[in-house]
């Protein structure tokens, strides 16, 4: 969901000039069998960016139960002055996938999974995260190379 000001003018030609140097991002991170952008190297490459530009940046959460299930709901927040654009995303609680896991760490974790994509939706930052279509190929590639004994 996506929630703004009634003027975005001033947010929109401050994150312009920004977009300028949010670029050359590099994947620094890896699980769940792909390589991905972490969100401290986002941060470290655009909090001084945003500041440079008048463009802040906050992140709040809420943890909810739907049907049973806990979720996590995180908005992230674009602020210029009095405008803004909120972008909201809710995602299950990310199970563990280790004994060592313990609720807060996937608590934690759910959190920012969910605020790096906010933040790359904001600001049109594009990940190396797999996307539907990868997944998919990558599935078939699966499917063809298994091998079935009778």
């Amino acid at each position: 969901m996506n929630n703004r000001s009634s003027s975005i003018e001033a947010l929109t030609k401050a994150l312009s000039k920004a977009h300028k140097d949010l670029n050359n991002f590099s994947v620094d991170k890896s699980g769940y069998n792909f390589k991905y952008l972490s969100l401290s190297a986002i941060y470290e490459k655009i909090l001084p960016v945003l500041s440079q530009n008048g463009v802040a940046l906050s992140s709040t959460n809420n943890v909810f139960v739907r049907d049973g299930i806990p979720w996590v709901k995180v908005a992230t927040t674009v602020y210029c002055g009095n405008e803004f654009i909120t972008n909201e995303m809710s995602f299950p609680l990310i199970e563990a996938t280790k004994k060592t896991d313990t609720d807060i760490m996937m608590l934690g974790s759910t959190i920012s999974y969910l605020v790096r994509y906010n933040v790359q939706t904001l600001l049109s930052i594009s990940g190396s995260d797999k996307d539907a279509e990868a997944m998919h190929k990558e599935s078939i590639e699966q499917d063809e190379n298994k091998i079935t004994l009778k």
